[in-house]
């Protein structure tokens, strides 16, 4: 019976994007909890997440005062993803590779020797990548001294992470070692699609 509530609810979070999701219950007694169909805590872990075509990697999450059945839901959502330095070259599009460097970020021209320190701003449901440093051939350069409109390249920066599970938000985001390390928080969260 444990298993089978596992499985269902893991197939729930397969549908809200989570590739590979691993759920485990929480409580000394289990099976009052799937007799009730309420379950006072559950540790999730997935390889990765989807989210509107932006693949976050590394899940783990904390979900309290679950409710299976007909409209499974969580009373709260804390989790933890990656934003790797990939999928952020892919979101922002433009002809730049970004990387992850003594702990910064760093976007590279891909067509010049020109690279920018950038920081990570959190609005609301997307990333905005603000150039703090701007390097040309190992100098540093204003904007303004480059020639051809080098520079346009790092204007508006930003990575969209929008499409989340409704009731979840995009709390933080904090460079880490080697990709974009992202909180996500939220209450009476569904945990299947509409």
């Amino acid at each position: 019976m444990r298993q089978r509530t596992v499985g269902v609810i893991e197939s729930d979070l397969a549908g809200l994007g989570l590739h590979n999701p691993h759920v485990s219950i929480g409580g000394l007694v289990v099976t009052p909890q799937v007799l009730a169909g309420r379950f006072g805590r559950m540790v999730v872990t997935a390889d990765s997440m989807l989210v509107q075509g932006l693949e976050l990697d590394h899940v783990d999450a904390t979900l309290t005062d679950v409710t299976t059945g007909d409209e499974p839901r969580a009373g709260t959502f804390v989790a933890t993803a990656e934003l790797s330095p990939a999928a952020m070259t892919a979101a922002v599009g433009a002809d730049l590779d970004i990387t992850v460097q003594d702990g910064a970020l760093v976007a590279t021209l891909r067509a010049a020797p020109l690279s920018a320190t950038i920081v990570p701003n959190l609005r609301s449901d997307r990333i905005d990548l603000e150039v703090t440093k701007l390097t040309l051939a190992g100098v540093s350069v204003a904007p303004a001294d480059l020639p051809l409109g080098l520079g346009d390249a790092f204007e508006n920066m930003s990575v969209a992470v929008d499409g989340l599970p409704p009731g979840v938000v995009l709390e933080d985001v904090t460079v880490g070692q080697t990709s974009l390390e992202l909180s996500f928080s939220g209450t009476d969260v569904a945990l299947e699609l509409p």
